[in-house]
């Protein structure tokens, strides 16, 4: 498979993989004639997922929550445009034994979304960015609302020597309440969104990883993506300065053109120039809030010396990879107290396969399911991939071991893709407890031992799965698979 590989000393393309054929964008969802279905519109083309997660109703139930009803004047719940009268700050003034009224013009909220906008707007002024002085801090209505927004319920009654002693108390810590608080409860687009690779640029086994993410514009469309290259630092993840590759999107299609050059600490220049297409799959069952696809296309990279020398490399990227809305990423321990069963069976996966002699990959089409089950011994997960012109694979995964299967099934395999565990065991082939490598920088030191890594991530509202997609790598015998696969 090619791909990008990112080292201390400059930019560089490493052989990872082979060629294939991509799907392009299948089947789009209706949109409204207007610029923000246009904006969807043009987003659909590079992705399905939702293009927008509108948090407006969640907002005013959290504002409902910390500064209560009154903080509403009550007609507007019966539908009318009532508003609340705005301080000389142009902070909400709602906070009990202020008169509030219908007013009209710039300086008042005029919906119940608009006013609980206000409430998160005036925290984030409030309390962001560490503004308040202990020493001079006074008395305010706009204040105390705030304050009831991160958590400090009696903020909006309570004394004033008390309310000051909880500032001081939990000076260091206002700032970043407040930043969480906002990050929950706001909007969020494709901007939020990241895939991370299956393969790693700056080695598998050397615990790297490498993500993708939308450079998106201020209407929510996608101008261009990013690619993320970190190495592993004693087992941390940390980025590799200067290796990241921003691509600008052509049109409103779902190519992107690179064009960098940068100077290296020896002097030398490195030009990265090309094209890559990324092709996703999680529209053809509708995936929501995760996607996964392929990086595909032709990178150039020229690198002149310091003495006027020139090399050139002309690489083919060819990239499964996974993943969706960080917001919408349900955490595993999460899922696993739900004593439920999810089942996921429609599915595809897609990758490809490194021939053991070097020659062409072979590009891997299939399905794939997954079921999550909880019992008396804990979680566990069990992926299935299907592929006519290679393996199926099974993998079974508990807790942080898990054991991976391959069954020819009847396929007719070339020789440089097959296992040659598998011809003597009727086109069977299995590896117990294979995941020694991770996503995470764990670095593997047996360069001889099979590797394998794998990362599945489950998606969906209060912590209720509905989707899921994936990442995986198995290197056995020297042949290397790179799998991506999403499933609903």
């Amino acid at each position: 498979m090619k791909k990008f590989a990112f080292i201390s000393c400059g930019l560089i393309l490493a052989a990872c993989g082979g060629g294939g054929t991509s799907s392009g964008p299948s089947t789009m969802a209706t949109v409204p004639s207007t610029p923000q279905g246009q904006v969807i519109k043009s987003n659909q083309v590079v992705t399905g997922m939702t293009s927008f997660i509108d948090n407006g109703e969640k907002r005013t139930d959290y504002v409902l929550s910390a500064l209560g009803p009154d903080y509403f004047p009550e007609d507007m719940w019966n539908g009318r445009t009532i508003v609340i009268t705005r301080g000389a700050s142009g902070d909400a003034m709602a906070a009990p034994g202020v008169t509030r009224g219908v007013t009209t013009g710039a300086g008042a909220c005029r919906s119940v979304t608009e006013c609980s906008q206000m409430a998160f707007d005036n925290m984030l002024e409030q309390l962001a960015d560490n503004k308040i002085d202990p020493d001079t801090v006074t008395d305010t209505d706009q204040l105390r609302q705030a304050l009831a927004m991160i958590g400090y319920s009696d903020a909006l009654d309570a004394d004033w020597t008390d309310v000051r002693a909880y500032i001081v108390d939990n000076l260091e810590n206002l700032s970043d309440m407040a930043t969480n608080v906002y990050s929950q409860y706001r909007d969020f687009n494709l901007g939020d969104v990241a895939f991370t690779m299956a393969s790693a640029s700056n080695g598998d086994r050397a615990g790297a990883k490498d993500l993708i993410t939308f450079d998106v514009k201020d209407n929510g469309e996608i101008g261009g993506i990013h690619l993320w290259t970190y190495r592993s630092d004693d087992g941390t993840l940390v980025p590799v300065p200067g290796a990241d590759v921003v691509a600008t999107r052509v049109n409103r299609d779902n190519l992107f053109t690179v064009s960098q050059t940068r100077e290296q600490d020896d002097g030398s220049v490195v030009n990265v120039s090309g094209a890559v297409s990324v092709d996703t799959y999680g529209r053809d069952f509708d995936l929501t809030y995760s996607d996964f696809g392929l990086l595909t296309g032709n990178i150039t990279t020229t690198t002149t010396g310091p003495d006027g020398s020139e090399n050139t490399v002309v690489q083919k990227q060819y990239e499964p990879f996974a993943g969706g809305y960080t917001n919408k990423e349900i955490a595993y321990n999460d899922i696993k107290n739900i004593e439920t069963e999810y089942v996921f069976n429609n599915g595809r996966a897609i990758g490809s396969v490194k021939a053991r002699d070097g020659s062409d990959d072979l590009s891997l089409r299939g399905t794939a399911n997954l079921r999550f089950h909880v019992d008396d011994t804990g979680p566990t997960e069990t992926l299935n991939m299907k592929f006519s012109n290679w393996y199926n694979v099974t993998i079974v995964k508990d807790a942080d071991n898990a054991d991976i299967q391959f069954s020819a099934n009847g396929a007719q395999i070339k020789d440089v893709y097959r296992f040659t565990s598998a011809d003597a065991n009727d086109g069977e082939f299995s590896t117990s407890d294979f995941l020694n490598g991770d996503y995470n920088g764990t670095i593997v030191t047996d360069n001889n031992a099979p590797y394998g890594k794998l990362d599945i991530k489950y998606y969906g509202d209060d912590n209720r799965p509905t989707e899921a997609t994936g990442v995986m790598k198995y290197i056995n015998e020297g042949i290397e698979a790179n799998i991506a696969f999403g499933v609903k």
